[in-house]
């Protein structure tokens, strides 16, 4: 299901949907889901089932896009490495501003590339004539694959040799400054950060969840009841759900405070045909819009799902697998990691 089928979705719980039943946001009486662990995500602290694993981490920090890989040995990591600087080596080749330029760190590479002269005048009326390049380093701690840097990130080289000496392995606790990704944290000088922590479930193959947090400036953002759609057709979504066989469920719509955070939660199942089968989809969304301007207060989002696929249009659509098709969980074990990631959710 696309971005926009899912807003779709949820404008119909807070509008057309209010009479469907809404389950208790509660543990279940009996742990079926084994058990837990905590994990540092961010500058918050999240329970989940023991085998869980994070299966990927995109950070900004400082304005620095990191891409953090659990998995690689750093002979791989080097590998990945030496294919990237062939790559940016012959592009560069050319560069009649300067050739792509290769420092060997401590924990890693650091690329400087595609550099090219900016003339003109600024804002003072000053004139401009200088070279910029874009620059990319990889890192390895431990077997993490450390991503940092790329096209866009211009004249950062000692701010991401900084921030690449600064992630460390998960070994003691951290410090207030410390952004943590599961399996290690970055100390950096400020909380201006961008988080989205991606996990997979070694009892479940088909579940996935994510954690997201942004501080922001600016316009406030709206609740999820609040979010508009954009381009809304409702003659075109009737033709669409006609064709698609399209069904939905909504189990959860309602407030949900976290943490002291007064967000919005949605529980929900669709299915619909495509390319002539079946695919079933079951979302959770946890939703607190934060506060502009409020770095204690970032936009946040904690999200569980899983699709499955059958031949045929399942005989309760738009629900939990009776099956457990695909490595999916059973309804009761989806809503106990559920409501466990949400009940858990705390400041570190």
């Amino acid at each position: 299901m696309n971005f926009a089928t899912s807003k779709t979705i949820i404008a119909l719980a807070f509008t057309a949907c209010a009479s469907l039943p809404i389950m208790h946001s509660s543990y279940a009486s009996e742990n079926i889901i084994g058990q837990t662990k905590k994990v540092l995500v961010s500058q918050y602290t999240l329970e989940l089932p023991v085998h869980t694993e994070m299966s990927e981490a995109f950070l900004e920090l400082d304005g620095i896009p990191v891409n953090i890989t659990p998995g690689f040995l750093k002979d791989r990591t080097l590998r990945e490495a030496e294919k990237e600087w062939r790559i940016l080596e012959l592009k560069n080749k050319n560069n009649t501003e300067h050739a792509a330029i290769r420092e060997q760190l401590p924990n890693g590479i650091l690329f400087q590339y595609d550099h090219m002269r900016i003339t003109g005048q600024g804002l003072d009326g000053s004139d401009i004539n200088k070279r910029v390049y874009s620059t990319l380093a990889y890192g390895w701690v431990e077997h993490l694959k450390i991503k940092l840097g790329n096209d866009d990130t211009l004249d950062s080289a000692q701010l991401v040799k900084d921030l690449l000496s600064k992630i460390k392995p998960l070994q003691s606790p951290p410090t207030s400054h410390a952004t943590c990704f599961v399996q290690g944290c970055i100390e950096h000088s400020t909380l201006s950060e961008s988080t989205n922590i991606l996990f997979k479930f070694k009892d479940f193959p088909a579940l996935t969840a994510s954690f997201r947090s942004t501080p922001y400036i600016g316009e406030q953002l709206p609740s999820l009841s609040d979010q508009k759609l954009l381009d809304y057709n409702a003659d075109d979504e009737l033709i669409w759900k006609s064709k698609t066989h399209f069904k939905y469920h909504i189990f959860r719509n309602t407030k949900r405070q976290l943490n002291g955070y007064d967000g919005e939660e949605i529980l929900y199942a669709t299915t619909q045909l495509s390319e002539g089968r079946y695919r079933t989809e079951v979302h959770a969304t946890w939703y607190y819009p934060g506060l502009s301007g409020r770095e204690e207060s970032p936009e946040i989002s904690i999200d569980l799902g899983f699709s499955y696929i059958t031949s045929e249009q399942p005989s309760n659509p738009a629900n939990f697998s009776e099956t457990g098709v695909g490595g999916s969980p059973s309804q009761a074990q989806f809503i106990m990691i559920w409501d466990t990631m949400l009940n858990s959710l705390a400041t570190r």
